[in-house]
């Protein structure tokens, strides 16, 4: 690959120019290497250079910005494990705005089903509230012209299932004004002059005009909620669809049936103040600002069949896989503990100097230690080719680009022995890798799984007492739903 042009400030300082066409940040994948592109005169137009906007986005947070990075290899500018769309520039007086969108490596899988699945699951339902897997920017502008798989179902299932959470514990009713014309009873304050003009003067004298506050979940910030909840509605009505994002429509729907379902403007958001227990909120009405600009009605009120504007997002695919391995462990009926920092301690002449960090995706006390390692990757930034350091498992289903490395084993070895200090007692004997299969329909995904069949289906080699085990994970294949 070329290496960056070397060009001159105007003080004489070197600095590298990498130009890339514009149209070419739409249409990127998972890991891969941004192409450098060769300027003439008649592409000027057509190209940006990635370093200025690099500039601009370097120090910001790594998922929104989809991984962007540069290798410290070669040079070049490579993605990670993002998908989504962001701005790498925004729409500005003289400049149009620059688009980065990236898609999933595994073409066929289903990121919506792996999601569902995950959300379902009693044992990792709330890996599903977190930023870390998925995140948007709803008050950036929105990006036309850009289409992934399944993203308005995806965001329409984050929404629902972040929405049927927040009604569950956190919706709020609130004091509003309320004025009426009461029959034989007076309530609040009583409006003189209303009242003279509805009851007096029409010899109505048993009615009073009164105003007075009253507790209701009918406030401005619950109707930015249902109005993002209607729009989900109606997409979900264009044709089949996952029955769990129907239990959370119908859930939403029943706890905010007493809103107003009104038209929400950007004013609406303005008007809201996130402060105390209003801070709850802030992330469930960012959702409902992006369900607004990806579902915008027509002038009939109609969503658009393939609605292409979307507010910058981006889903984390490698912590999206690492959870769904958890549920699957967990339907084989074994105890598996996940996501545990330890560390230990370096010592010199007794007194400690250091120590080494390490966090296990999953391990469990059960048949004298089991530790599992889950790997959504690419072989990237190595002095090794990736011929030499995949291990050669041919037979074996995985997808495309994703197939465990050397380097994977010496890593889950080292787990073993590191944990086996941590629980005396313990030899974690069996030593898992798991990395995503070819996507299946979702019939050849079983709901239990029976833990030998389960580990069966891998390859094994015996290290002394040890047995590392290197499977495939069934993943959902990507269907019209």
């Amino acid at each position: 690959m070329d290496q960056p042009a070397q060009i001159l400030e105007a003080d004489g300082q070197p600095r590298f120019s990498y130009p890339v066409a514009i149209a070419s940040l739409r249409k990127l994948t998972e890991y891969e290497a941004i192409t450098r592109c060769a300027e003439t005169g008649d592409n000027q137009n057509d190209l940006v250079d990635l370093n200025d906007l690099w500039d601009s986005v370097k120090n910001g947070d790594s998922a929104k910005r989809l991984g962007l990075d540069i290798s410290r290899w070669d040079s070049t500018y490579r993605l990670s494990h993002f998908v989504g769309v962001v701005w790498l520039r925004k729409p500005e007086a003289e400049k149009p705005g620059v688009v980065l969108a990236v898609q999933p490596k595994i073409r066929d899988l289903d990121a919506v089903r792996m999601f569902v699945e995950i959300a379902t699951s009693p044992d990792y339902g709330q890996e599903t509230s977190s930023d870390a897997l998925f995140g948007c920017e709803p008050t950036q502008p929105a990006i036309e012209g850009v289409t992934l798989p399944n993203v308005t179902l995806l965001q329409v299932a984050v929404y629902l299932r972040a929405l049927s959470q927040f009604c569950q514990r956190d919706l709020r009713q609130d004091f509003t004004r309320t004025r009426e014309n009461l029959v034989g009873r007076v309530k609040g304050r009583i409006l003189i002059s209303a009242n003279i003009r509805q009851n007096t003067v029409r010899g109505r004298a048993d009615r009073v005009v009164c105003e007075f506050t009253r507790m209701t979940l009918d406030t401005p910030a619950n109707r930015i909620l249902k109005a993002a909840l209607v729009c989900c509605a109606r997409y979900l009505c264009i044709g089949p669809t996952l029955p769990p994002l129907l239990d959370w429509l119908r859930q939403c729907d029943a706890a905010l049936a007493e809103v107003s379902d009104v038209t929400i403007t950007d004013a609406d958001f303005r008007g809201i103040v996130y402060s105390g227990l209003m801070q709850r909120y802030r992330r469930v009405h960012g959702l409902a600002r992006m369900i607004l600009k990806r579902l915008s009605t027509d002038a009939n009120g109609q969503i658009p069949e393939q609605p292409s504007r979307t507010a910058p997002f981006y889903l984390n695919m490698w912590r999206l896989f690492e959870v769904y391995v958890g549920v699957q462990l967990a339907k084989t009926g074994k105890h598996f503990k996940s996501q545990t920092q330890y560390s230990l301690p370096f010592v010199v002449n007794g007194r400690q100097v250091g120590a080494i960090q390490f966090r296990p995706d999953y391990y469990s006390l059960e048949d004298e230690g089991i530790v599992v390692d889950a790997k959504y990757k690419s072989i990237i930034d190595s002095s090794i080719p990736e011929e030499e350091s995949l291990i050669n498992l041919s037979g074996l289903p995985f997808a495309s680009g994703v197939q465990p490395s050397n380097v994977d084993v010496y890593q889950i070895i080292a787990y073993c022995d590191l944990l086996a200090v941590k629980n005396p007692g313990y030899i974690f004997k069996t030593a898992i890798l798991i990395a995503p299969g070819t996507p299946q329909s979702k019939e050849k995904i079983p709901d239990r799984l029976e833990w030998n069949e389960f580990i069966g289906t891998g390859a094994t080699f015996e290290l002394g007492i040890k047995r590392i085990i290197v499977l495939p994970c069934l993943v959902p294949k990507r269907e019209t739903v």
